[in-house]
């Protein structure tokens, strides 16, 4: 799937296919600093969001997952403005950042903050498909709040024990395609059958 994406990405440079920008309200004191601390403890914590593309030059290209990545977190402060232009900005920072391509060979993931009032905050999240998908989502966030909690206190956040991408694929070339086309194929015949399959 990843190199579907890849090739469709390489084939339509401008395309916004693929590209997911999810914006979350909130609310009450927030430490920027801390929550920075938390992005990037998460980012230590899920490979994927240190994960870049290479391909120019190369037979294949190749996923490479970065040790130490600056994470690409943006500040924006609206509070001086009044609600409605605020809001009004806030929805052209939305759009221009739906605008701007993610760059796979250095930048696939990205955060804007911008203060909308006192104790009040837009939080927009960017990424390519490629790196993560919907169902990380809340992964994603439930370890981003429990790790600005944490920090939040002065406490470590102890982050989970994960299998490491590398592992998996591993794991994954291993295993007999034929048996998993068979087993899929099948599947998919009782699927069909238990009129389970709707759009």
């Amino acid at each position: 799937m990843q190199e579907s994406m890849l090739f469709q990405h390489l084939k339509e440079p401008h395309s916004r296919l693929y590209f997911e920008q999810t914006c979350y309200r909130l609310t009450g004191a927030v430490e920027v600093g801390k929550l920075i601390d938390a992005w990037n403890a998460v980012a230590e914590a899920n490979e994927m969001l240190r994960t870049v593309f290479r391909w120019q030059g190369l037979k294949k290209p190749v996923q490479v997952i970065l040790k130490n990545p600056a994470l690409t977190f943006k500040e924006i402060d609206l509070s001086q403005l009044s609600p409605g232009a605020g809001q009004q900005q806030l929805d052209k920072i939305k759009q221009e950042d739906r605008q701007n391509r993610l760059d796979l060979c250095s930048r696939p993931f990205r955060v804007i903050f911008c203060k909308m009032a006192e104790n009040r905050y837009e939080m927009i999240v960017s990424n390519h498909h490629i790196i993560y998908d919907g169902w990380s989502n809340a992964i994603i966030l439930r370890e981003l709040a429990e790790a600005y909690h944490r920090l939040y206190l002065g406490k470590e956040w102890l982050k989970p024990v994960k299998t490491r991408y590398k592992e998996y694929l591993k794991w994954q070339q291993q295993q007999d395609k034929i048996k998993q086309t068979l087993y899929w194929k099948n599947f998919f015949k009782w699927f069909y059958r238990q009129d389970l399959f709707f759009c």
